[in-house]
This record gives C-alpha cells, structure tokens and sequence, in this order.
C-alpha cells in the first residue's frame, strides 16, 4: 500500500532502504495499469523509460545537492533541492554571485 504513504515517508523509505526506486516505480506503473482503463486519465505509458530512470536514481542521489540563498531584489530566502548534474555548476555560480551582490 505504497500509494498511501506521503512523499515524506516515502523519501524516509527510499533513503533508508526499505524500498528500492525501482520497487516504488513499479508499485506505481502496476497501479497505472489496474486504474486507468476505468480513469482513461493516460494516452501514452513510458513504463521502460520509468523504470530506467528509477534504476538510475542511486546514482543520481549521490550527486544530490542542496542550494540556498537570497533573491536580489525580494530578499526571500530560497532553498532549492535537487539532483544537480555536473553540468549545472555555472548555474551555481551564477547563483551565488547574485547572492554575493
């Protein structure tokens, strides 16, 4: 009953091991399946494309970061948490000039 939890506790699942991505996009993509002839709320299903990418998201999580810092002209504090490839390192620079600012 995967499909119950909150996005909290399935992150805490998935971090501690409980599940794997691969197990949740599964739970998900059988669920797909079950409910959307009833629904018809999809045309088109990736499930090889899901599955792909949840097999790939260990090693994305490695390379997880989390960016904060000060809009310039508001002044709000932003907090941004993602996966962050390699090649974003010049948005974060970028970033974190306008901060210095």
């Amino acid at each position: 009953m995967l499909h119950t939890l909150s996005i909290g506790e399935l992150g805490r699942s998935l971090n501690s091991g409980q599940i794997s991505s691969v197990e949740l996009t599964r739970h998900f993509l059988g669920r797909i399946e079950r409910l959307n002839p009833a629904l018809n709320a999809l045309i088109t299903l990736t499930a090889e494309l899901a599955l792909a990418a949840a097999a790939d998201f260990p090693r994305q999580a490695l390379h997880a970061r989390v960016l904060g810092f000060k809009h310039p002209t508001s002044q709000k504090q932003m907090r941004f948490e993602a996966p962050w490839p390699a090649d974003f390192a010049r948005l974060i620079a970028s970033l974190r000039a306008l901060q210095a600012r």
